[in-house]
């Protein structure tokens, strides 16, 4: 009830239900290893894009949520590389 009455606690209620919520971390975790080891060996960015949208199109064929995939990216090899998703496909490009 009282987050209905302040819209500030509404709006941050519904950014967190929103995002957060819909992301398992340990599913996050799993999906850290998968990207270190289809990147670990390679250079070619042409390739690693290719594997990583094989890869989200296969997880999310499993029941995995494109945020948590987009969580798992947000973090993994970050520094060295742009990574995005747009419209399930991945692009990669180095910094």
């Amino acid at each position: 009830n009282q987050i209905q009455n302040n819209p500030e606690d509404k709006n941050l209620y519904n950014s967190l239900i929103g995002s957060d919520l819909l992301i398992n971390p340990k599913r996050v975790e799993q999906i850290k290893r998968i990207i270190n080891s289809l990147i670990k060996s390679n250079t070619n960015i042409n390739l690693i894009q290719n594997r990583l949208t094989r890869m989200s199109q296969s997880l999310i064929q499993k029941g995995y949520k494109l945020e948590e995939i987009q969580e798992a990216l947000k973090y993994q090899y970050s520094e060295k590389y742009n990574i995005k998703i747009i419209d399930g496909n991945i692009t990669i490009s180095k910094k």
